[in-house]
């Protein structure tokens, strides 16, 4: 079995999963290479807005963030205002979202794998792991 940091270190492996890591856990281990740590709180997101606004708060978009989703695809796979080796996004409270307003959940769940394509064609991780959500063909389970 692979150890968190052996995981998140292998860019083959990156991209956007369900996991049973406690999220400290992950965070630590993230931290410790150098990685930025964003924890993002999906509790009580209802609609995309609601949505778009806690990516920018979590995520310390630049002020001209259009808040759809050709926009947040744009600055997740530019972060030039970041200087992470690497980037980990830990989201809480999906469940609902997932259950409640699958299409959205589904599409966050689409720009976050584009993202993460994106920054593995140019060797850098991104993680994006979603917390008590059950695994399913779109979003497997890992590790």
């Amino acid at each position: 079995m692979m150890s968190l940091d052996q995981i998140l270190s292998n860019l083959t492996l990156s991209g956007a999963c369900v996991t049973r890591e406690p999220p400290a856990a992950l965070a630590a281990v993230a931290s410790s290479k150098g990685y930025g740590v964003y924890r993002i709180d999906l509790a009580g997101v209802d609609d995309k807005g609601a949505l778009m606004d806690r990516l920018q708060v979590a995520l310390q978009f630049p002020e001209w963030f259009g808040r759809n989703w050709d926009a947040l695809e744009d600055c997740l796979t530019d972060m030039s205002w970041r200087d992470d080796v690497g980037f980990v996004l830990l989201f809480d409270g999906g469940a609902d979202l997932r259950r409640h307003r699958k299409a959205l959940f589904d599409t966050l769940v689409d720009v976050l794998k584009s993202a993460a394509d994106y920054w593995r064609g140019v060797e850098r991780p991104f993680w994006a792991f979603f917390f008590a959500v059950p695994p399913d063909a779109t979003l497997p389970s890992f590790p």
